[in-house]
């Protein structure tokens, strides 16, 4: 009986033991298939959880009390940015919050936009009021950069206002220079002993010297002959004008109203806008002809006595020779003086025509020379550096000479000494003179030797001196015409570095105005367009001159009568200057427009300076900006419907499938407990083989739910010491297996910026990967440290002499669930590298690893 009861009890157990195969089969399958379930809503679950959590704009709800009730990582990094605690939160809402809650219940679902300032910052807050769920949610995103750049632009326009008005300024500055030089030309010119007039073909007078308007008076815009000889047209006898005929200058005499008589010079003259002129000059010669007249008649009375006094000739021959010494004597004068006076009106001519005063000088000086009856002269100018001087012209020396002397320093030789000291020097009788000073001129056989400062207005140009070898002085006559001839050379010279510097200035003005991006145009008070640089003549498909004389609206707008909104008619009321956005297709597009008004030296208006700024991309990308704003507000509710699903699927991992496997492990550590001698070997390893697949589910929940809370954990970045965190992980794992003998080589010092908690669990993951990896190692060594890569990249790495692994797959080792070994081989889920991974990313830097089967693995991290 007993047996038979035994065998019954050894068929139900065996029943019961295929029982629990099957449900132990049935249970691997389930668990396959939630293995499959668990990854698939665990992808799922990662993307929609990243919305969220990785919005780098803040993203809040609040409640219809006005309590915060959920904010988002980037919400708390803001504050911490501001140095302000997560109890501040409430300082994202709008101000009017109180109000927009009140009658939240009895609205329907809307959208509302504030703007709200965070200590230096400001953000665009999207308030979505759901009254379904009694809250409203805030979507901000931060447009503190945007302000400041609108800012900037403000701030640009003004400083560009304040470079058109000094430009402007500047401009004033070189007209009011060139006006200057222009009088200072004009004192030269009414300095002259002669007179100087500018003809139009019309026979108006332009221009006229002092001496000139002393001896004829104004011309008050009448005609030469009319004001002169008060004629209603043009003399018969006069010359001037054939000039204009033929281009061929002109000599001649003629009687002017004065009674006087002049020597006239004419020249074909060219205006500053090309238009022909005639320069006259008059030299007055009535004591000249007066003399030549008294000479005829003194020539009468003499033959008239040597008629008379025929019979005498004899008694009177010494007489009449003293009186023929003496005729010659006023003859050589007047020779002479008219010979001073024509070479002064060809230096003057050739000087006040010439386009290069330096290069006429040697035509003029040799002129002098022979006059004077010299035989060397030269000519320094001073160089840039104002402490020398070049060899500018020179005649009766060879080239080699001339080589020899090209420069002189300040104070050297007779000519360094005079630019020196600005005054004339005389060296007489050189032979026999021990003067230092004039050694170079006594060494070219120079007897006497004059030389002269080329100075104007207090300003040292250079020298010009004479010398000649037969002479051991030279007259008072002739020093008085080389000081003449200096001073007009000087003048000349002055003259043409005057005008190329006003040339200059002009020039460079233009380039300015037309190198400005901006369209630029000056109108006066009629709408008239004036000037208008470069970029605006495109604009318009002209060019500038083209562009002058229309009317800015016709051209611009193509109406007939100014816009009501144009600001240059404002600035011509009020005399200030305005702004206004404009779009114009004639133009191309958007622009900021301002007129400045420009004002004469008296303060009266002129017109104004129409500047505008192209703003179309501006425009652009302000509409880009606003349907980009319009595209996140539309990803945030997503996200938040995302982050809802998210939660309810990480409370049904945790809760629902916790409850199966607690109800395995449970009435499996029953059947162990209480029927575990009941059973065979084969059977009690089949239901220790249960038990530790319901811990292993178990620890696999675990690691899935550690892994999501990672990717979800809010980041506070702070100062980080990974050498102590190290430390304290091997502490503890030496601790749990103090059997084993591990060598740990920890780096001292090494801080990184980073959240201290993400960062703890990376590293305990890496450390327990080493230790667990080198347990067959009879001597472990385990390094943490820090290196640099060569582009100085800081790379922090753990290192371990362990089991290694083939390098093909190193792609997949941070996947979940990745594995290169069996669990009983080295025990593990195969989460903790892929948890590694997902805080690295979180810290924007990357993981990588290296290792060699049997030699040992290392992982790399850069943060």
């Amino acid at each position: 009986m007993e047996d038979t009861d035994s065998r019954e009890q050894i068929g139900q157990l065996q029943n019961i033991i295929a029982e629990l195969q099957a449900a132990n089969r049935e249970l691997a399958d389930v668990n396959a298939c939630l293995h499959v379930r668990i990854e698939e809503q665990e992808e799922r679950t990662r993307r929609f959880a990243s919305f969220p959590h990785l919005n780098p704009n803040p993203v809040l709800e609040v409640a219809a009390s006005g309590e915060v009730t959920f904010f988002n990582p980037a919400s708390q990094k803001i504050l911490v940015e501001l140095g302000l605690s997560q109890e501040n939160i409430s300082d994202f809402l709008p101000v009017d919050m109180g109000v927009i809650l009140r009658d939240l219940a009895q609205q329907e679902e809307s959208t509302l936009y504030r703007e709200v300032a965070l200590g230096e910052r400001i953000f665009a807050a999207t308030v979505h009021l759901v009254p379904q769920f009694a809250a409203a949610r805030i979507y901000a995103y931060d447009i503190t950069e945007r302000k400041r750049a609108e800012e900037s632009l403000r701030t640009a326009h003004a400083e560009l206002e304040i470079r058109v008005r000094e430009r402007t300024a500047e401009l004033h500055k070189t007209m009011e220079a060139l006006g200057t030089e222009q009088r200072r030309f004009v004192e030269v010119l009414d300095m002259l002993p002669v007179y100087v007039v500018l003809l139009a073909p019309d026979y108006h007078v332009p221009f006229a010297n002092r001496f000139f308007r002393e001896r004829f008076g104004e011309s008050a815009g009448r005609r030469c002959f009319e004001y002169l000889f008060g004629r209603n047209e043009p003399c018969e006898v006069c010359e001037t004008f054939k000039v204009l005929q033929d281009s061929k200058p002109r000599e001649w005499e003629w009687t002017g109203p004065d009674g006087r008589i002049y020597s006239i010079f004419d020249f074909p003259f060219a205006d500053a806008d090309g238009s022909p002129l005639i320069l006259e000059m008059g030299i007055d010669i009535t004591e000249l002809t007066l003399a030549e007249a008294e000479l005829a008649e003194h020539r009468y009375h003499l033959e008239d006595l040597v008629g008379r006094r025929t019979r005498q000739l004899e008694e009177t021959n010494e007489q009449l020779q003293e009186e023929i010494d003496e005729r010659e004597i006023i003859e050589e004068a007047l020779q002479k003086s008219n010979g001073k006076l024509a070479l002064l009106a060809e230096s003057a001519r050739l000087l006040l025509t010439s386009e290069s005063p330096e290069r006429i000088v040697r035509t003029i000086c040799e002129k002098v020379m022979e006059h004077l009856g010299c035989h060397v002269f030269f000519n320094y100018l001073v160089d840039k550096t104002g402490q020398r001087m070049h060899l500018n012209a020179y005649a009766g020396i060879g080239a080699e000479t001339a080589a020899e002397i090209e420069w002189l320093d300040f104070g050297e030789a007779v000519c360094g000494c005079v630019a020196l000291d600005g005054r004339r020097m005389v060296a007489e009788d050189i032979a026999n003179s021990s003067d230092e000073r004039a050694g170079i001129v006594r060494a070219l056989g120079i007897q006497a030797y004059a030389c002269h400062p080329l100075i104007y207005q207090d300003r040292t140009l250079g020298t010009l001196s004479f010398g000649t070898r037969d002479r051991a002085y030279f007259s008072l006559d002739e020093l008085e015409l080389m000081s003449t001839i200096t001073g007009q050379v000087a003048i000349a010279m002055a003259r043409k570095q005057a005008e190329g510097a006003l040339l200059r200035a002009k020039q460079e003005w233009e380039r300015t105005f037309d190198s400005v991006p901006d369209l630029i145009a000056i109108l006066d008070k009629e709408h008239r367009i004036l000037r208008v640089n470069r970029a605006m003549a495109e604009r318009l498909e002209a060019t500038p001159d083209q562009c002058v004389d229309l009317n800015c609206y016709q051209c611009v707008h193509g109406m007939s009568g100014p816009p009501a909104f144009c600001p240059h008619s404002l600035s011509l009321i009020d005399g200030k200057e305005h702004v206004a956005e404009v779009h114009e297709d004639r133009l191309g597009g958007d622009f900021l427009v301002t007129t400045t008004p420009l004002l004469d030296e008296e303060g009266k208006m002129l017109g104004t300076v129409h500047v505008s700024r192209d703003i179309t991309e501006r425009k652009r990308d302000e509409e880009k900006i606003r349907k980009l704003n319009d595209k996140l507000k539309n990803s945030i509710t997503q996200l938040a419907a995302a982050n809802r699903e998210l939660e309810a699927f990480s409370s049904s991992v945790s809760h629902d499938l916790r409850a199966p496997l607690r109800s395995i492990a449970g009435f499996s550590q029953v059947l162990q407990e209480d029927y575990a001698d009941r059973l065979d070997e084969e059977g009690r390893d089949a239901l220790e083989r249960i038990l530790a697949g319901t811990h292993r589910m178990g620890r696999l929940i675990d690691d899935l739910l550690n892994l999501s809370r990672v990717t979800r954990a809010e980041m506070r970045r702070e100062r980080v010491n990974l050498s102590g965190l190290a430390e304290r992980i091997a502490e503890s794992l030496a601790k749990s297996q103090p059997e084993r003998q591990v060598e740990w080589r920890i780096a001292p010092d090494v801080f990184v910026e980073g959240d201290e908690h993400l960062l703890l669990v990376a590293l305990d993951n890496l450390l327990r990967n080493a230790f667990k990896f080198t347990a067959k190692q009879p001597a472990a060594t385990i390094e943490f440290g820090a290196t640099e890569q060569p582009d100085g990249e800081k790379v922090y790495f753990v290192k371990d002499n362990g089991a290694g692994f083939d390098m093909s797959y190193a792609g997949k080792l941070f996947s979940p669930f990745q594995r290169l070994h069996t669990t009983s081989e080295f025990p593990g889920t195969g989460i903790g590298l892929a948890t590694v991974k997902r805080i690295i990313n979180r810290h924007g830097g990357r993981v990588w690893i290296e290792g060699e089967p049997d030699k040992g693995t290392v992982v790399f991290f850069a943060l």
